[in-house]
């Protein structure tokens, strides 16, 4: 069997639940989980729409969806509503597609996303949409939870920290559980596309957004010829991105609204500063952790527009100007957006900053 996973930093650790969870899986059911794993750290249910609409999804079996560490703070940025409306668009996206296929969603939580308000709602809105388009969410958490009580542990003995789980006491235990679970799921999976999806779509319809790659904006740009263009390509994803320099800004004319940037983190990443029409511009520290301590070359990091694009229901044309600031700024007087992991970085004199696609709602989609 082949599945598809779209997660974050949970689903990529080696050793961690995914490959326990295909040992499990071929124990149970004697055959091979083969994973192609398009998950990225830090990353939310938005990536998971980018991915799946950046790759063929006829190949796969399953779909597993794991973003339920880092959708909390993203719903906590912006809203339970449009949170809901991204992940239900993104099931959507994947029911028109393919109506037989298996979506397993296994729901991790990290302990601060527990806390907040938000988590009973994100429950119940995951037990809704699952309902309604036919997935199956398996709450690790509970799962855990149940075992710690049972053994005479505490729940936070799973944990290496906040948001990842430890490894292998709970990495195994989570493996286990959905490996057995993927079999059960596929052994009596239920098909067909459920009547309400073809037409109710979200109050934020994110379904049709078309994903702009390195070449798509270079073309938009009117500079095939002038801008540099790079790949990047690690076990999983491979990405052409464009390079944008200090003194050469990117003007971008789209066809729609941006919901979310993809850049790449590398050593020498600058500050982003982003300009939508006629909004505050807002400001993205982009290095990363891995990248200046643990000598990654490079990290892909989905961004995010601003919130106030959002409230926006019409959509129309939007001029989006992007440049790298020569020096990290200040928090005094500026809109910076924290993301996990995101630094600013004061130890190059020669800043770059790196775009690979740009997910843009009411353009024409795929």
């Amino acid at each position: 069997m082949r599945a598809l996973l779209l997660g974050s930093s949970n689903s990529l650790m080696n050793p961690g639940y995914v490959p326990a969870m295909q040992e499990c899986y071929g124990r149970y059911t004697g055959n091979l989980l083969t994973i192609d794993n398009y998950s990225v750290g830090a990353s939310t249910c938005v990536w998971g729409l980018e991915a799946a609409k950046s790759c063929d999804l006829n190949i796969f079996d399953a779909i597993i969806i794991e973003f339920g560490v880092t959708d909390p703070p993203f719903i906590k940025r912006t809203s339970l509503e449009f949170w809901a409306a991204c992940y239900e668009s993104l099931l959507l996206y994947i029911r028109k597609k393919r109506p037989d296929i298996a979506i397993a969603i296994p729901f991790l939580r990290g302990l601060a996303g527990v806390n907040l308000e938000c988590d009973s709602d994100m429950r119940f809105t995951l037990a809704r949409l699952s309902e309604k388009y036919k997935a199956t969410v398996f709450d690790v958490y509970d799962h855990l939870r149940g075992i710690a009580s049972k053994d005479g542990k505490q729940i936070e003995d799973y944990y290496a920290d906040p948001a990842h789980y430890s490894r292998p006491s709970a990495t195994d235990v989570i493996g286990e559980f959905l490996g057995l679970g993927l079999s059960r799921v596929l052994e009596a999976r239920r098909v067909g596309l459920p009547e309400t999806c073809s037409h109710h779509a979200p109050s934020y319809d994110l379904c049709n957004a078309k994903v702009l790659q390195a070449k798509d904006l270079l073309s938009l740009a009117g500079e095939i010829s002038s801008r540099e263009e790079k790949k990047f390509k690690n076990s999983a994803i491979s990405r052409s991105s464009i390079a944008i320099y200090p003194e050469v800004p990117l003007d971008l004319k789209l066809s729609g609204q941006p919901i979310s940037f993809t850049v790449i983190s590398t050593i020498d990443s600058g500050t982003l500063k982003i300009e939508i029409d006629d909004q505050e511009p807002i400001f993205y520290n982009t290095l990363t952790v891995p990248v200046r301590d643990a000598g990654r070359p490079f990290l892909f990091r989905p961004l995010f527009a601003l919130p106030s694009a959002w409230d926006k229901r019409d959509v129309s044309d939007t001029s989006v100007k992007i440049s790298v600031l020569a020096k990290p700024v200040s928090p005094q007087g500026h809109k910076i957006l924290h993301q996990p992991g995101l630094l600013a970085n004061a130890s190059t004199n020669s800043p770059v900053g790196y775009l690979s696609s740009v997910l843009v709602r009411g353009a024409e989609g795929l």
